[in-house]
């Protein structure tokens, strides 16, 4: 049963690529207008340099359900990592991997109502072919 006493203390889970990692702490930031982001410090294990250098590696929190009786993890984060950093202090050393949600890609799309022929000439690339009155579609949209 879930530990109600510390809402600091909360059980989570970290995935990396889908394979759940021991971490010693996680951050999520969230701001109004802004992107979700994502700190996770994990051990200094060798086999974690140059995580997500070269794809895009997905990384996931889940959080475990406060409802009492319910033993069920909730996500609470899902993105890619970004970049990774290495840090050693007097107290210990740690992996620190840096995520971005996968919500990033709003960044680049709009929101458009096409309700006429006019509308999608202009948002096509070749809008060319409507110049001469005459659809001009090619066959595959015939």
């Amino acid at each position: 049963m879930a530990n109600l006493t510390n809402l600091f203390n909360i059980d989570y889970r970290v995935y990396i690529a889908g394979v759940y990692l021991p971490s010693s702490s996680v951050t999520i930031n969230s701001s109004f207008g802004g992107l979700p982001t994502c700190n996770v410090a994990l051990p200094p294990y060798s086999q974690f340099f140059g995580m997500g250098r070269q794809d895009r590696v997905p990384l996931q929190v889940f959080v475990q359900n406060t409802f009492v009786g319910s033993e069920d993890y909730i996500l609470i984060f899902d993105g890619e990592i970004t970049d990774t950093g290495y840090y050693n202090s007097a107290v210990g050393r740690e992996f620190v991997v840096n995520a971005q949600s996968f919500t990033v890609f709003f960044r680049d799309t709009t929101f458009r109502l096409m309700s006429s022929l006019e509308d999608y000439a202009q948002a096509n690339v070749n809008g060319e072919r409507f110049a001469n009155g005459t659809l001009g579609l090619p066959l595959s949209f015939v």
